[in-house]
């Protein structure tokens, strides 16, 4: 950047050389104290003064001309301000009552979505869009009718799609409203042909969100939308347009703000059918930054795919895969299945398919590795194991027998109360090793809770499990870049008092509680992203 200092001055001041303020009769100057008088050599002294004088006056010519180029400038500043002033105010006047000087807006093209080699995964298309102009629809609600008709018959689209876009109430007057998203070329062309005859109607150029291989990605990049109204409201002095688009889901939504761009603005005059005139000035446009993600494009592919032909093996329709590098923590893919097709969305999503997809049951806009919450089941048992190891409830010789079930006798006198290990089975005498190998509920029934009759009185207990899951980072969101991460729910007496405050029963906490805890079941809630996250540590 390049800093201008201040101008040197050009001019600083030119004095007389002279300064006569009393003139002396020279017959009158005499040397003080007595003597002759002095003689004055008048041929000496008109010599000198010539010179001086020469000087003098070559300053005053050069004052003059400066004095003369600054006096023509100043005369061109009043002219120009006169003539605006003055003799074209009634133009401006005219323009400016008719609504026919006009802001328009330029579009900033959108950021491109890279992968972690530069992939382009999603980008921007040309496209075209109906818009209307409130200013410039007639006033008559016959003429109108007739307008909207005839548009509606040019482009082949619905009459009511055209009436919805014009009910809204809160478009500012001075905005355009869009009536229909992505026209095709020949759509567009036809309008044009018979655009003069549409007055208020206008068919524009216009970017739309392009999304490559849309459901591989839909979860992790989201989608570009129209916004709402209330979404207008609250980010309209962000320079949003009512027209606009903004992320809604995704990184889309989480770098909004580094992904879009500026708009220009373009002051112009327009005739009485919207058509501009004259262009009095134009401000450019700013376009959005590129994103790069950790996100490896084919790894991604891959995972999607594999992940697809899975569950179609073993007849299961929802599923969430990640893959992460355990030595920095980044993402390289992020899978959620079902998926959706994103670019649906950025194209203008219809009614009747938006509702077939939100009544979907497999709800593929869940977005299962950061939302889902779960039960991790046995998925958690290798951290009881490592707890119970870590606090020396347990040794690596440690034997536990598993019998099948364990039996809690009651100590009011009711029934007892049976714990089973996963069907039923007994699966013998098992060290840690042989029980994280066939995964036996038993053995961390016993170590998560304690039982006296298998050797084990005291077991790890919910307070120091509960302690170390948190050290783990269960029960609270890992902070990835996508919005709407769940914290999950790592239980304890505490949260139970408090969930159940005032049922005296449901309240309280009980060994079998603890027991379900030990095997990843009962309250305990987790997402797949912070079970990958642990075991990646």
């Amino acid at each position: 950047m390049i800093r201008l200092g201040g101008l040197p001055k050009l001019i600083y001041g030119v004095r007389n050389p002279f300064n006569l303020k009393n003139q002396i009769d020279s017959d009158d100057w005499v040397v003080e104290g007595g003597g002759e008088p002095l003689t004055f050599d008048e041929s000496l002294a008109d010599s000198r003064l010539q010179g001086f004088l020469q000087k003098d006056g070559a300053a005053k010519s050069y004052l003059r001309q400066v004095a003369a180029i600054s006096l023509g400038l100043l005369l061109i500043l009043l002219g120009r301000l006169y003539y605006l002033s003055v003799v074209e105010h009634q133009y401006y006047a005219e323009i400016a009552k008719g609504n026919r000087l006009r802001v328009e807006y330029i579009s900033a093209p959108r950021g491109a979505i890279h992968d972690s080699s530069g992939e382009v995964v999603a980008g921007s298309k040309p496209a075209f869009e109906l818009v209307a102009s409130p200013l410039d629809l007639p006033s008559d609600e016959a003429e109108r009718a007739a307008l909207i008709s005839k548009t509606a018959s040019i482009l082949q689209i619905p009459e009511e799609e055209i009436r919805s876009g014009l009910g809204s109430t809160e478009t500012p007057v001075n905005q355009s409203i869009l009536i229909k998203q992505n026209l095709s070329r020949e759509q567009a062309l036809v309008f044009f042909e018979q655009s003069k005859d549409l007055n208020g109607f206008r068919v524009e150029n216009t970017a739309l969100r392009d999304y490559k291989d849309p459901e591989d990605f839909a979860h992790v990049l989201g989608y570009v939308g129209k916004i709402s109204p209330q979404e207008f409201t609250d980010h309209e002095e962000e320079g949003y347009l009512f027209n606009d688009s903004l992320g809604k889901t995704g990184v889309e939504l989480t770098y909004e703000s580094y992904l879009r761009g500026v708009f220009g603005e373009r002051q112009v005059e327009v005739d009485a059918r919207g058509v501009v005139k004259r262009v009095f000035g134009e401000k450019t446009s700013l376009p959005g930054n590129d994103l790069f993600l950790n996100i490896d494009a084919p790894l991604q592919r891959v995972l999607y795919d594999s992940l697809e032909r899975r569950l179609g093996l073993i007849g299961k329709k929802r599923a969430a895969a990640v893959a992460m590098d355990p030595q920095s923590g980044k993402i390289l893919a992020y899978v959620s299945f079902p998926s959706y097709d994103n670019n649906k969305f950025a194209e203008g999503i219809g009614q009747s398919e938006y509702a077939r997809i939100l009544a979907d049951e497999n709800l593929p806009m869940f977005n299962r590795p950061s939302q889902g919450t779960y039960h991790p089941g046995s998925t958690v048992k290798p951290m009881v194991a490592s707890i119970a190891l870590q606090e020396k409830v347990i040794n690596s010789s440690t034997l536990i027998e598993d019998r099948g079930q364990i039996v809690i006798p009651n100590p009011y006198g009711g029934p007892d109360s049976y714990f089973y290990g996963y069907g039923r089975r007994a699966l013998g005498t098992l060290d840690v090793r042989g029980a994280i190998a066939l995964s036996s509920d038993i053995f961390f029934y016993v170590v998560g809770g304690g039982f006296e009759p298998a050797g084990l009185e005291q077991g790890v207990g919910i307070e120091r499990m509960a302690d170390y899951f948190r050290k783990f980072h269960l029960g609270q969101a890992l902070g990835i870049d996508l919005p709407g991460e769940e914290d999950g729910l790592v239980p304890d007496p505490q949260w139970k008092k408090e969930y159940f405050a005032g049922d005296a029963l449901s309240e309280r906490w009980y060994l079998g509680d603890t027991y379900h805890v030990a095997i990843g079941q009962g309250d305990l809630l987790v997402t797949p992203l912070q079970m990958l996250a642990w075991i990646c540590r």
